[in-house]
């Protein structure tokens, strides 16, 4: 039996959701006034590195259908997690995420341990359903990172 190479699950996953946004995943949120969530200085300091995560689906597609799609699925993420929303409660949820973000060497180092969170979560069953797709809480925690400091 000869190997076929295969795509592997997380790329798989990453391409796919750039596809997402022309689903109706959800409907239309706003991050403002209206629900109170303001962007932390951490969660903007993340930003350079989330945006660095997403590179490889980014440059593939061409364009930023990519950061489109986490923002929409960081907003649903955020909603099916923190019930009511609360400053407090999404800045307690994303510290973990965040100080390994900010806290990593640089911004390659951080993009490894984010992959390698995201491979443990599966491993450990760490995941949420948002619309029908299954993510890890970390890609979705990072989803929510680009909706917050959009």
């Amino acid at each position: 039996m000869s190997a076929t190479p295969r795509c592997q699950r997380r790329d798989f996953l990453r391409y796919a959701a750039a596809q997402v946004i022309s689903l109706p995943l959800l409907q239309t949120m706003g991050c403002g006034s209206d629900d109170g969530l303001q962007a932390t200085q951490e969660w903007l300091d993340a930003r350079p590195r989330v945006d660095t995560y997403f590179a490889d689906a980014r440059q593939s597609l061409g364009d930023d259908r990519v950061l489109d799609a986490a923002e929409r699925i960081g907003r649903e993420y955020i909603d099916v997690r923190v019930v009511p929303v609360r400053q407090s409660a999404v800045e307690e949820l994303l510290t973990p995420v965040t100080a390994l973000i900010n806290e990593a060497a640089s911004d390659e180092e951080a993009v490894a341990e984010l992959r390698a969170l995201v491979g443990e979560d599966f491993r450990d069953l760490q995941v949420v359903d948002v619309r029908g797709w299954t993510l890890s809480e970390t890609e979705a925690q990072v989803a929510a990172l680009v909706w917050l400091t959009s």
